[in-house]
């Protein structure tokens, strides 16, 4: 009951395994700029982009890097959505477990370098990946090894997306 109403607060919706999730389309990605995921040269140095495709210093926002195999590109509404969830999964901490709050984001962009879960349709395993940045597309940028562990056969497009921390707390039969 305590975790139903603490979902209420922040409007989120519970899946039948007692999760929340936000469903998206894939999209496979190899490379970006970090102009085009909304994050900064400095952040992206210290999530281990070092160097662009060329093995140059990573320096500018209009360099091609590639992408690593775990990380994602979410969408905006995705990002916030998941500050929602992390102010519920803070709350639960604290209120329900008695433990100190994780995530603490104050927008989207705290979330760059926390961990999510791909999930897909009928499958029972995710896959973790690190969140690396924004676009304003609703799908999930990820490079195609990502995308392909999810699957058993690579039978679809779309797949949910979890906060890290909400299905170990969260999850349910």
């Amino acid at each position: 009951l305590e975790k139903g109403l603490l979902r209420a607060r922040y409007d989120l919706s519970v899946f039948k395994d007692g999760t929340i999730r936000f469903d998206i389309t894939d999209v496979p990605l190899t490379h970006f700029k970090p102009s085009e995921v909304e994050v900064s040269v400095h952040k992206l140095r210290e999530l281990g982009y070092t160097v662009d495709k060329d093995g140059a210093p990573l320096s500018s926002e209009e360099q091609m890097l590639e992408l690593k195999i775990q990380d994602v590109v979410l969408p905006h509404q995705c990002g916030d959505y998941f500050v929602k969830v992390s102010r519920f999964i803070d709350d639960l901490l604290v209120n329900f477990y008695g433990l100190e709050p994780f995530y603490r984001l104050g927008d989207r962009y705290d979330l760059v370098g926390h961990l999510v879960l791909g999930l897909a349709p009928h499958t029972s395993a995710a896959v973790v990946g690190r969140v690396v940045g924004y676009t304003r597309n609703r799908v999930c940028y990820a490079h195609p090894l990502w995308h392909a562990a999810k699957r058993r056969n690579c039978d679809g497009d779309e797949d949910a997306v979890l906060l890290g921390l909400d299905p170990l707390l969260n999850f349910s039969r």
